[in-house]
Protein backbone atom coordinates (compact mmCIF):
# COMPACT_ATOMS: atom_id res chain seq x y z
CA UNK A 1 0.00 0.00 0.00
CA UNK A 2 1.68 3.39 -1.06
CA UNK A 3 0.59 5.62 2.13
CA UNK A 4 1.30 9.07 0.59
CA UNK A 5 -0.82 8.25 -2.43
CA UNK A 6 -3.59 7.12 0.01
CA UNK A 7 -3.43 10.42 2.42
CA UNK A 8 -3.21 12.44 -1.17
CA UNK A 9 -6.53 10.62 -1.99
CA UNK A 10 -8.59 11.69 0.93
CA UNK A 11 -7.28 15.03 0.67
CA UNK A 12 -8.92 15.69 -2.33
CA UNK A 13 -12.06 14.18 -1.29
CA UNK A 14 -11.84 16.81 2.11
CA UNK A 15 -11.20 19.67 -0.46
CA UNK A 16 -14.52 19.17 -2.65
CA UNK A 17 -16.89 17.12 0.01
CA UNK A 18 -19.10 18.47 2.93
CA UNK A 19 -18.58 17.27 6.10
CA UNK A 20 -19.75 16.42 9.34
CA UNK A 21 -19.96 19.20 12.86
CA UNK A 22 -17.13 16.91 13.98
CA UNK A 23 -14.34 17.90 11.21
CA UNK A 24 -15.19 13.90 9.43
CA UNK A 25 -16.06 13.93 5.60
CA UNK A 26 -19.02 13.10 4.37
CA UNK A 27 -19.46 10.76 1.78
CA UNK A 28 -22.79 9.76 1.48
CA UNK A 29 -23.53 12.04 -1.37
CA UNK A 30 -20.20 11.47 -3.47
CA UNK A 31 -20.43 8.42 -6.31
CA UNK A 32 -17.25 7.41 -4.99
CA UNK A 33 -15.44 7.02 -1.46
CA UNK A 34 -12.35 5.58 -0.69
CA UNK A 35 -12.80 2.67 2.23
CA UNK A 36 -10.49 0.94 4.82
CA UNK A 37 -11.30 -2.90 5.19
CA UNK A 38 -9.19 -5.10 7.87
CA UNK A 39 -9.37 -9.02 8.08
CA UNK A 40 -9.16 -9.68 11.58
CA UNK A 41 -7.06 -12.98 11.73
CA UNK A 42 -6.81 -15.31 14.91
CA UNK A 43 -4.62 -18.40 14.38
CA UNK A 44 -5.74 -20.03 11.32
CA UNK A 45 -9.35 -18.50 11.29
CA UNK A 46 -10.66 -15.03 9.64
CA UNK A 47 -13.37 -12.60 11.31
CA UNK A 48 -16.57 -12.24 9.92
CA UNK A 49 -19.40 -10.47 11.08
CA UNK A 50 -22.71 -9.66 9.89
CA UNK A 51 -24.13 -6.08 9.47
CA UNK A 52 -27.01 -4.36 12.09
CA UNK A 53 -30.32 -3.34 10.41
CA UNK A 54 -28.69 0.20 11.71
CA UNK A 55 -25.66 0.72 8.95
CA UNK A 56 -26.71 3.05 5.93
CA UNK A 57 -25.22 0.23 3.59
CA UNK A 58 -25.47 -3.74 2.93
CA UNK A 59 -27.50 -4.57 5.79
CA UNK A 60 -27.31 -7.96 6.99
CA UNK A 61 -24.52 -8.95 5.04
CA UNK A 62 -21.15 -10.41 6.31
CA UNK A 63 -18.15 -8.42 6.59
CA UNK A 64 -14.85 -7.34 8.14
CA UNK A 65 -14.05 -4.79 10.05
CA UNK A 66 -14.20 -1.86 7.54
CA UNK A 67 -14.94 2.27 7.81
CA UNK A 68 -14.99 5.34 5.45
CA UNK A 69 -11.43 7.05 5.23
CA UNK A 70 -13.14 10.19 6.67
CA UNK A 71 -10.32 12.10 7.84
CA UNK A 72 -6.48 12.84 6.27
CA UNK A 73 -4.62 10.44 8.86
CA UNK A 74 -2.07 7.35 8.28
CA UNK A 75 -3.78 4.23 7.98
CA UNK A 76 -2.33 2.58 10.87
CA UNK A 77 -4.23 5.22 12.78
CA UNK A 78 -7.30 4.24 11.45
CA UNK A 79 -7.16 0.36 11.20
CA UNK A 80 -6.46 1.00 15.62
CA UNK A 81 -9.71 3.71 15.55
CA UNK A 82 -11.84 0.35 13.41
CA UNK A 83 -10.68 -2.15 15.16
CA UNK A 84 -10.92 -0.24 18.92
CA UNK A 85 -14.02 0.79 17.89
CA UNK A 86 -16.03 -1.87 16.33
CA UNK A 87 -14.65 -4.71 18.23
CA UNK A 88 -12.75 -3.78 21.22
CA UNK A 89 -9.09 -4.57 19.98
CA UNK A 90 -5.96 -2.20 21.16
CA UNK A 91 -2.90 -1.93 19.77
CA UNK A 92 -1.52 -4.18 22.76
CA UNK A 93 -4.10 -6.79 21.37
CA UNK A 94 -2.06 -6.82 17.38
CA UNK A 95 0.63 -9.14 16.35
CA UNK A 96 1.23 -8.11 13.28
CA UNK A 97 -0.58 -5.50 10.50
CA UNK A 98 0.13 -6.25 7.07
CA UNK A 99 -0.94 -3.83 4.36
CA UNK A 100 -2.26 -4.92 0.39
CA UNK A 101 -2.82 -3.08 -2.31
CA UNK A 102 -6.04 -0.75 -3.61
CA UNK A 103 -8.79 -2.28 -5.77
CA UNK A 104 -11.83 -0.67 -7.21
CA UNK A 105 -14.95 -1.54 -8.36
CA UNK A 106 -18.35 0.19 -8.65
CA UNK A 107 -21.22 -1.48 -7.01
CA UNK A 108 -24.09 -1.34 -10.01
CA UNK A 109 -27.16 -2.21 -7.56
CA UNK A 110 -26.58 1.23 -4.73
CA UNK A 111 -24.59 3.47 -7.66
CA UNK A 112 -21.20 3.27 -5.57
CA UNK A 113 -17.35 2.97 -6.73
CA UNK A 114 -15.21 1.78 -3.58
CA UNK A 115 -11.97 2.62 -3.60
CA UNK A 116 -11.03 -0.19 -1.49
CA UNK A 117 -7.78 -0.63 0.76
CA UNK A 118 -7.28 -4.02 2.24
CA UNK A 119 -5.68 -4.90 5.86
CA UNK A 120 -4.74 -8.03 7.43
CA UNK A 121 -4.41 -7.60 11.29
CA UNK A 122 -3.17 -10.82 13.55
CA UNK A 123 -4.09 -10.98 16.72
CA UNK A 124 -2.16 -12.48 19.97
CA UNK A 125 -3.29 -15.57 20.94
CA UNK A 126 -6.10 -15.99 23.21
CA UNK A 127 -7.59 -12.16 22.13
CA UNK A 128 -10.90 -11.84 22.90
CA UNK A 129 -13.57 -9.12 20.69
CA UNK A 130 -16.56 -7.20 21.71
CA UNK A 131 -18.37 -6.05 18.72
CA UNK A 132 -20.12 -2.97 18.21
CA UNK A 133 -23.95 -2.24 17.28
CA UNK A 134 -22.89 -1.92 13.48
CA UNK A 135 -22.97 -6.20 13.50
CA UNK A 136 -25.55 -8.41 15.44
CA UNK A 137 -23.28 -11.59 15.49
CA UNK A 138 -19.73 -12.83 14.52
CA UNK A 139 -17.74 -16.07 13.77
CA UNK A 140 -14.17 -16.98 13.15
CA UNK A 141 -13.90 -19.07 9.48
CA UNK A 142 -11.73 -20.78 7.57
CA UNK A 143 -10.29 -18.40 4.46
CA UNK A 144 -11.70 -21.08 2.45
CA UNK A 145 -15.28 -21.03 3.81
CA UNK A 146 -15.63 -17.05 2.83
CA UNK A 147 -17.02 -17.88 -0.86
CA UNK A 148 -20.28 -19.79 1.00
CA UNK A 149 -21.28 -16.51 3.14
CA UNK A 150 -23.34 -13.56 1.51
CA UNK A 151 -20.84 -10.68 1.63
CA UNK A 152 -20.06 -7.67 0.90
CA UNK A 153 -19.57 -6.76 -2.97
CA UNK A 154 -15.34 -7.93 -3.80
CA UNK A 155 -14.66 -8.97 -0.16
CA UNK A 156 -12.80 -12.06 -1.75
CA UNK A 157 -10.56 -9.64 -3.84
CA UNK A 158 -9.60 -8.05 -1.26
CA UNK A 159 -8.70 -11.01 1.18
CA UNK A 160 -6.62 -12.35 -2.10
CA UNK A 161 -4.50 -9.04 -1.40
CA UNK A 162 -2.92 -9.31 1.63
CA UNK A 163 -3.30 -13.31 2.06
CA UNK A 164 0.27 -14.92 1.78
CA UNK A 165 1.11 -16.70 -1.49
CA UNK A 166 1.86 -20.02 -1.18
CA UNK A 167 5.04 -21.86 -2.56
CA UNK A 168 5.16 -25.68 -2.98
CA UNK A 169 8.64 -26.82 -2.11
CA UNK A 170 10.40 -29.01 0.09
CA UNK A 171 13.65 -27.18 -0.49
CA UNK A 172 14.24 -24.23 2.07
CA UNK A 173 17.03 -22.70 0.42
CA UNK A 174 14.85 -22.43 -2.56
CA UNK A 175 12.24 -20.87 -1.09
CA UNK A 176 14.67 -18.17 0.47
CA UNK A 177 15.53 -17.66 -2.94
CA UNK A 178 12.06 -16.96 -4.33
CA UNK A 179 11.13 -14.81 -1.16
CA UNK A 180 14.49 -12.53 -1.57
CA UNK A 181 13.98 -12.32 -5.44
CA UNK A 182 9.92 -11.79 -5.86
CA UNK A 183 10.29 -9.83 -2.55
CA UNK A 184 7.19 -10.73 -1.08
CA UNK A 185 6.17 -12.88 1.93
CA UNK A 186 5.86 -16.97 1.36
CA UNK A 187 4.47 -19.50 2.82
CA UNK A 188 6.41 -22.59 2.24
CA UNK A 189 4.10 -26.11 1.81
CA UNK A 190 5.99 -28.86 1.27
CA UNK A 191 3.57 -31.38 -0.18
CA UNK A 192 4.19 -34.26 -2.54
CA UNK A 193 2.37 -33.60 -5.86
CA UNK A 194 1.54 -36.55 -8.18
CA UNK A 195 3.24 -35.52 -11.67
CA UNK A 196 2.41 -36.43 -14.89
CA UNK A 197 4.78 -37.75 -17.32
CA UNK A 198 5.67 -35.52 -19.80
CA UNK A 199 8.67 -33.66 -21.63
CA UNK A 200 7.66 -30.47 -21.64
CA UNK A 201 7.87 -28.71 -18.25
CA UNK A 202 5.19 -26.43 -18.90
CA UNK A 203 2.49 -29.37 -19.11
CA UNK A 204 3.80 -30.71 -15.47
CA UNK A 205 3.41 -27.20 -14.19
CA UNK A 206 0.06 -26.71 -14.95
CA UNK A 207 -0.92 -29.65 -14.01
CA UNK A 208 0.72 -28.95 -10.56
CA UNK A 209 -0.82 -25.74 -10.44
CA UNK A 210 -4.41 -27.31 -10.94
CA UNK A 211 -3.73 -29.84 -8.47
CA UNK A 212 -2.16 -27.41 -5.52
CA UNK A 213 -4.73 -25.21 -6.09
CA UNK A 214 -7.71 -27.57 -5.42
CA UNK A 215 -5.85 -28.55 -2.80
CA UNK A 216 -5.41 -25.25 -0.80
CA UNK A 217 -7.62 -22.49 -2.97
CA UNK A 218 -5.29 -19.90 -2.27
CA UNK A 219 -2.79 -17.89 -4.72
CA UNK A 220 0.36 -20.27 -5.23
CA UNK A 221 3.49 -20.62 -7.29
CA UNK A 222 5.40 -24.16 -8.29
CA UNK A 223 8.74 -24.77 -10.22
CA UNK A 224 10.25 -27.09 -12.02
CA UNK A 225 13.53 -27.06 -13.40
CA UNK A 226 14.94 -29.68 -16.09
CA UNK A 227 18.09 -29.97 -18.77
CA UNK A 228 17.00 -30.17 -23.19
CA UNK A 229 19.41 -32.10 -24.93
CA UNK A 230 19.55 -30.97 -28.77
CA UNK A 231 21.00 -34.00 -30.44
CA UNK A 232 17.93 -36.11 -27.92
CA UNK A 233 15.00 -33.79 -29.60
CA UNK A 234 14.79 -32.26 -26.34
CA UNK A 235 14.79 -34.89 -23.90
CA UNK A 236 14.95 -35.80 -20.89
CA UNK A 237 13.13 -32.37 -20.17
CA UNK A 238 10.73 -32.53 -17.42
CA UNK A 239 12.42 -35.96 -17.15
CA UNK A 240 15.68 -35.23 -15.98
CA UNK A 241 15.96 -36.61 -12.68
CA UNK A 242 14.69 -40.02 -13.60
CA UNK A 243 17.54 -39.80 -16.86
CA UNK A 244 20.04 -38.84 -14.14
CA UNK A 245 18.97 -41.19 -11.69
CA UNK A 246 19.39 -44.36 -13.97
CA UNK A 247 21.77 -43.23 -16.33
CA UNK A 248 24.53 -40.59 -14.10
CA UNK A 249 26.03 -38.05 -15.46
CA UNK A 250 29.08 -39.52 -16.91
CA UNK A 251 27.06 -41.67 -19.23
CA UNK A 252 24.95 -39.35 -20.38
CA UNK A 253 28.79 -36.99 -21.67
CA UNK A 254 30.27 -40.67 -22.87
CA UNK A 255 26.51 -41.20 -25.31
CA UNK A 256 26.77 -37.59 -27.03
CA UNK A 257 28.94 -37.14 -29.85
CA UNK A 258 29.62 -33.88 -31.74
CA UNK A 259 26.52 -32.38 -31.26
CA UNK A 260 26.74 -30.95 -27.66
CA UNK A 261 23.94 -28.41 -27.46
CA UNK A 262 21.98 -27.95 -24.50
CA UNK A 263 19.32 -25.86 -22.51
CA UNK A 264 18.74 -25.65 -19.02
CA UNK A 265 15.61 -24.57 -18.06
CA UNK A 266 13.34 -23.52 -15.20
CA UNK A 267 9.61 -22.74 -15.71
CA UNK A 268 7.88 -21.03 -12.52
CA UNK A 269 4.02 -21.37 -12.14
CA UNK A 270 1.46 -18.87 -10.38
CA UNK A 271 -2.57 -19.39 -9.97
CA UNK A 272 -4.99 -17.73 -7.97
CA UNK A 273 -8.57 -17.75 -8.85
CA UNK A 274 -8.75 -16.34 -11.54
CA UNK A 275 -5.10 -16.15 -13.53
CA UNK A 276 -2.84 -18.95 -14.56
CA UNK A 277 0.31 -18.06 -15.41
CA UNK A 278 3.82 -19.51 -16.56
CA UNK A 279 7.16 -18.04 -16.77
CA UNK A 280 10.17 -19.47 -18.52
CA UNK A 281 13.86 -18.78 -17.85
CA UNK A 282 16.42 -20.24 -20.20
CA UNK A 283 20.02 -21.06 -19.80
CA UNK A 284 21.76 -21.91 -23.47
CA UNK A 285 24.94 -24.10 -23.57
CA UNK A 286 26.57 -27.60 -23.95
CA UNK A 287 27.25 -30.93 -22.41
CA UNK A 288 30.90 -31.07 -21.38
CA UNK A 289 33.34 -34.10 -22.63
CA UNK A 290 33.33 -35.17 -18.83
CA UNK A 291 31.83 -34.13 -15.89
CA UNK A 292 33.49 -31.10 -13.86
CA UNK A 293 32.91 -29.35 -10.35
CA UNK A 294 29.94 -30.01 -7.88
CA UNK A 295 26.45 -29.35 -7.31
CA UNK A 296 22.98 -30.82 -7.84
CA UNK A 297 21.79 -32.98 -10.75
CA UNK A 298 23.68 -31.92 -14.26
CA UNK A 299 25.62 -29.12 -13.13
CA UNK A 300 28.68 -31.08 -13.35
CA UNK A 301 28.11 -31.24 -17.03
CA UNK A 302 26.33 -28.22 -17.99
CA UNK A 303 28.43 -25.50 -19.47
CA UNK A 304 26.57 -22.09 -20.21
CA UNK A 305 27.48 -20.28 -23.38
CA UNK A 306 29.99 -17.55 -23.41
CA UNK A 307 31.38 -20.26 -20.26
CA UNK A 308 34.44 -22.57 -19.58
CA UNK A 309 33.53 -23.59 -16.79
CA UNK A 310 30.39 -26.02 -15.75
CA UNK A 311 27.95 -25.00 -13.15
CA UNK A 312 29.58 -27.40 -10.92
CA UNK A 313 32.84 -25.41 -11.09
CA UNK A 314 31.05 -22.32 -10.60
CA UNK A 315 30.52 -20.01 -7.58
CA UNK A 316 27.37 -19.39 -6.12
CA UNK A 317 27.68 -15.56 -7.39
CA UNK A 318 28.95 -16.15 -11.02
CA UNK A 319 26.27 -18.85 -11.60
CA UNK A 320 23.57 -16.31 -10.36
CA UNK A 321 24.73 -13.77 -12.41
CA UNK A 322 23.21 -16.56 -15.31
CA UNK A 323 20.80 -18.33 -13.40
CA UNK A 324 17.51 -19.47 -15.57
CA UNK A 325 15.49 -19.82 -12.06
CA UNK A 326 16.27 -15.69 -11.55
CA UNK A 327 15.07 -15.13 -14.79
CA UNK A 328 11.74 -16.92 -14.55
CA UNK A 329 11.06 -15.21 -11.19
CA UNK A 330 11.85 -11.66 -12.17
CA UNK A 331 9.32 -12.34 -15.11
CA UNK A 332 7.00 -13.31 -12.08
CA UNK A 333 7.74 -10.41 -10.47
CA UNK A 334 6.91 -8.05 -13.36
CA UNK A 335 3.35 -9.91 -13.51
CA UNK A 336 2.67 -9.51 -10.11
CA UNK A 337 3.78 -5.81 -9.32
CA UNK A 338 2.10 -4.53 -12.88
CA UNK A 339 -1.12 -6.33 -12.49
CA UNK A 340 -3.42 -3.81 -11.26
CA UNK A 341 -5.81 -6.65 -9.83
CA UNK A 342 -2.82 -8.00 -7.86
CA UNK A 343 0.02 -5.74 -7.61
CA UNK A 344 1.75 -6.96 -4.04
CA UNK A 345 0.65 -10.12 -2.14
Amino acid sequence: MDEDKLIETVKEFEEKLPKFEDGRIDYHSSDTAPVITVFVKRGEKILLMKRSDEVRTYKGKWNTVAGYLDEVRSPREKVLEELSEEISVTEEDINSMRFGESHTFTDEEIDKTWITYPVLVTLRKGTEIDIDWEHTEYRWIDPEELKDYNTVPKLERGLERVTLMLFITSNEGKFEEFEEILDVELERKDIELDEIQAVEIEKVIEDKLNKAYKKFNKPLIVDDTGIFVGAWNRLPGALSRFFMEKLGNEKICEMLGEERRATVETYVGYKDKENTEIFRGVAEGRIAEEPKGEGFGWDPIFIPKEHKKTFGEMSKEEKNEISMRKKALEKLKEYLYGNPKFQQI
